[in-house]
């Protein structure tokens, strides 16, 4: 994850003497349209338009490496005076969208450390301690394609199969089952690619399927195969 960091923090960063410390800022989103906002400061932050609260948090787990592996942050927050088991208890929290900051109050502005959603929330009676992903499951089709050696996925007459289904069947005597109305999206079925296709050439038209099958017959069988 690349991360902008303003011309300001570097500035910041070297100078050379500072009293000025870095803060986190962690806001989570409770359902859309509200939000509540944390700063690890003694004093509220003003930042992005939002006042973040003064509140005793931690940030881990934000480390990049060289191998593309994604973070796994985790934030822990005090839970000595119960607001963030208040949260807990309502379900405001978990799968909620967080982000997090990292602040400069010398250079005034902050470092955006990414958009995360809430996986797990642990809670005692000192702390809570916020588990992170990058992706929430619910939110990636997987896979995005499914590939299957056995079965077309195109809609049947549309503009990826191009099978005239106002063809008549001139196959019946041949195949008691084939019906050109519908069909079975398999190659080889009894109303599938194949006998399509033998149906279009009793039309006397182009005999476009089995070519057209938008399966993956050379695909191995297997167990783990479909």
């Amino acid at each position: 994850m690349t991360e902008s960091i303003p011309a300001s923090f570097y500035v910041a960063k070297n100078a050379r003497r500072s009293i000025y410390p870095y803060n986190w800022l962690f806001r989570i989103d409770r359902d859309g349209s509200s939000a509540f906002y944390l700063a690890g400061s003694e004093v509220a932050i003003v930042y992005g338009g939002n006042t973040y609260s003064p509140f005793p948090i931690g940030v881990t787990g934000l480390d990049v490496d060289g191998e593309s592996t994604l973070p796994t942050p985790q934030v822990i927050v005090s839970n000595v005076t119960r607001e963030v088991a208040v949260e807990l208890e309502t379900g405001n929290v978990i799968d909620r969208t967080c982000q997090i900051y990292l602040y400069s109050a010398q250079a005034g502005t902050a470092i955006d450390k990414g958009s995360w959603r809430i996986v797990r929330v642990v809670a005692n009676l000192q702390a809570a301690t916020f588990s992170l992903a990058q992706y929430g499951l619910l939110d990636v089709q997987v896979p995005s394609i499914r590939q299957e050696r056995g079965r077309c996925p195109y809609v049947y007459g549309g503009d990826e199969c191009l099978y005239q289904t106002s063809l008549p069947n001139l196959i019946a005597a041949t195949s008691p089952n084939f019906d050109p109305t519908t069909c079975d999206l398999t190659l080889n079925g009894a109303n599938g690619c194949r006998a399509h296709g033998s149906n279009e050439v009793a039309n006397g038209k182009p005999k476009l399927h089995p070519d057209r099958f938008g399966g993956f017959p050379g695909i191995p069988k297997g167990p783990a195969r479909v």
